[in-house]
């Protein structure tokens, strides 16, 4: 069981979109919060000066009233970098058109 820690989190008028709900800068907002490692979805937009609950464990959960408003899971980005070809090979790739 993971141990969770609930808060109370409030989105201000500079998070304004449609009236009177947050935009999608909410979501960065929480996940600045939250810090690296969350992928945060907005469920529904999220009411602006209003106290919304905020559970963390294992990801997060921001809910307003019994509504859940965003929702934050544990997540990875895995990138893998292409291999560099060299000015020899680039034509053949298509890369470095302008060298000859």
């Amino acid at each position: 069981m993971v141990a969770a820690r609930v808060g109370e989190l409030r989105l201000g008028a500079r998070f304004c979109g449609p009236p009177a709900s947050a935009k999608g800068d909410a979501c960065g907002a929480i996940a600045e919060l939250l810090g690296d490692g969350v992928e945060v979805t907005l469920r529904r937009p999220p009411p602006l000066d209003r106290p919304l609950r905020l559970r963390v464990g294992d990801g997060a959960l921001v809910h307003h009233g019994y509504e859940l408003i965003d929702q934050a899971p544990p997540a990875t980005v895995g990138l893998a970098l292409p291999a560099i070809a060299s000015p020899t090979e680039a034509p053949r790739h298509g890369r470095w058109w302008w060298v000859r």
